[in-house]
């Protein structure tokens, strides 16, 4: 953990008004700040956080290149049912369940998705929306559900994805995104 980081972490004002600002910006900026800082354990390039609910742990985090989390994605990097139980046990010994997330490269996580203590994601994943990610995605592909089960490989999404949208103004043309919106506004397809 880095010395800001460690500030951050440790002071709760500060933790609540470094989230306040980073929910002010959008997914490019939230993700390049983030790497800037060295928030988490590693983060790689090209990544988009539309989520700001990374948990307590960011240290447990990692992030490879080209991912993308969509709007209220949890990263659950601790499982506080330990202390639950601990009391409940009345045991004198403190009771944890902590563990890291790892994600490869070329992943999307939807939104609402919920990513678990212990999980690591491949490379060239997809994760529909609303699932729980309770156990690691060793095979590229696109899931959904809870837990997530594989619909679709990765290639064949891809393919289909790029035919959808051969033929799309937005494709066959140089446009601007003010330009595409416009175009979408007023039902040009």
């Amino acid at each position: 953990m880095n010395k800001l980081n460690n500030i951050i972490y440790k002071r709760p004002i500060l933790r609540r008004l470094f989230y306040a600002i980073l929910v002010l910006l959008n997914g490019w900026k939230r993700a390049a700040i983030l790497k800037k800082i060295n928030y988490f354990n590693k983060q790689g390039e090209k990544c988009f956080f539309s989520t700001v609910k990374f948990g307590t742990e960011p240290f447990f985090i990692d992030f490879g290149d080209n991912v993308y989390l969509a709007t209220n994605v949890r990263l659950v990097t601790h499982d506080m049912s330990a202390q639950m139980i601990r009391t409940a046990l009345s045991h004198s010994k403190p009771l944890f369940k902590v563990g890291h997330i790892k994600f490869g490269s070329n992943i999307f996580i939807g939104s609402d998705c919920t990513v678990m203590p212990d999980v690591n994601i491949c490379d060239n994943v997809i994760v529909g929306s609303g699932s729980v990610i309770t156990r690691s995605i060793t095979e590229s592909g696109i899931y959904a559900g809870t837990p997530p089960r594989k619909l679709k490989e990765f290639e064949e999404y891809s393919q289909a994805l790029l035919e959808y949208n051969s033929g799309k103004i937005w494709y066959e043309n140089d446009l601007s995104n003010s330009e595409i919106l416009d175009a979408l506004i007023n039902d040009e397809f």
